[in-house]
């Protein structure tokens, strides 16, 4: 069974997770990164641009954030960051984080909602930021202990990793 969280800075959310009492449960997140690469007519080679990384978008429940999400949205309010974290059983059962991504200095772009019949509404939330650093917890399944990270990250605003 996999869990995945957002724990934002300064709108603590409702989980019933033991790991992120902060934070907030999801369902999905989606988010990606392209570089434009183009080709010479003359045949010398291949030419590629600055990167461009979509927003983090994330889908959740009508929660006690909700509101709070809105106003940041319509009010452009920065937040200084937000962890993804996702978390796996492991072999005794017990959960393990074995993948988080970071971001600071965020703006919502988008809060939207939608809902009807006998469940609880959802949210999708999309996120611009700054400053991203992808993390995988590596484990050794044998001892049962994280065995070392494998990090990377990208800055936005100066084109260039950390």
């Amino acid at each position: 069974m996999e869990n995945v969280v957002i724990e934002i800075d300064a709108i603590p959310g409702e989980s019933t997770l033991a790991m992120s009492k902060t934070g907030i449960e999801l369902f999905s997140f989606s988010h990606g990164v392209a570089m434009g690469i183009s080709s010479s007519n003359s045949g010398v080679g291949r030419t590629f641009g600055r990167c461009v990384h979509q927003d983090m978008s994330i889908s959740k429940r009508l929660d006690k954030t909700s509101p709070t999400l809105n106003f940041y949205c319509s009010a452009g309010k920065t937040i200084k960051s937000a962890v993804i974290r996702v978390f796996a059983a492991a072999d005794d059962g017990k959960p393990v984080e074995y993948y988080n991504i970071k971001m600071t200095d965020l703006i919502l772009t988008s809060v939207s909602v939608g809902g009807g019949g006998s469940d609880r509404p959802t949210e999708s939330v999309s996120f611009n930021y700054n400053e991203i650093t992808w993390t995988y917890v590596a484990h050794d399944h044998d001892k049962g202990a994280a065995a070392g990270n494998v990090a990377t990250s990208w800055n936005l605003q100066k084109n260039t990793s950390k």
